[in-house]
């Protein structure tokens, strides 16, 4: 996951390989994170249909467990990824359901990730009132977790490169909610 957030492709893919293959079949858990980790490493490395493909194999797995955690971080994966191979109508859907997830559980992080995702699948299909909404509640989020984590682990986030990443995606698609 440290690969996959300082958008290191390659070497995230080929450690959450390693994972599921240390793992093996037993351990659906791992199974799913691996994947998850495997499909977003080859969406954003430009292979949205393949990285599509493993986040609904961990979908599937997920359905033989009861882990809501990890049901909904893998759904917001594979909203993601969703989003980049052109299906803005499920990334909405799944960002949605995720969202609602880490509201209710206080994961903040992941929260405000959901929203974005949600924000920019909704324009993607050209609902404008709900991506207008959706954004603003993804920045809104975001700043809360200054108040919440303090100055000095908030600006430690957002040197992250993939936090970088996706503040650029909001405040390229939202200039009104800045």
């Amino acid at each position: 996951e440290i690969s996959l957030n300082d958008r290191r492709f390659p070497d995230a893919e080929a450690k959450a390989k390693q994972a599921l293959d240390l793992a093996g079949a037993e351990d659906k858990g791992v199974a799913v994170e691996a994947n998850d980790l495997m499909g977003l490493s080859q969406a954003l490395s430009g292979r949205a249909a393949a990285g599509l493909a493993l986040c609904q194999q961990a979908s599937d797995t997920l359905a033989s467990l009861t882990d809501p955690s990890l049901r909904a971080k893998s759904q917001l994966a594979l909203a993601e990824v969703a989003l980049m191979a052109g299906d803005a109508k499920r990334a909405v859907e799944n960002a949605r359901e995720a969202q609602t997830f880490f509201a209710n559980s206080g994961m903040m992080e992941s929260n405000w990730r959901a929203w974005l995702v949600a924000g920019l699948a909704s324009q993607k299909i050209l609902d404008h009132e709900n991506a207008q909404l959706y954004l603003k509640n993804a920045n809104d989020a975001f700043s809360s977790l200054a108040q919440k984590w303090g100055a000095e682990t908030f600006k430690a986030y957002q040197a992250r490169p993939d936090i970088q990443f996706y503040r650029r995606q909001l405040d390229q698609s939202s200039p009104s909610v800045r």
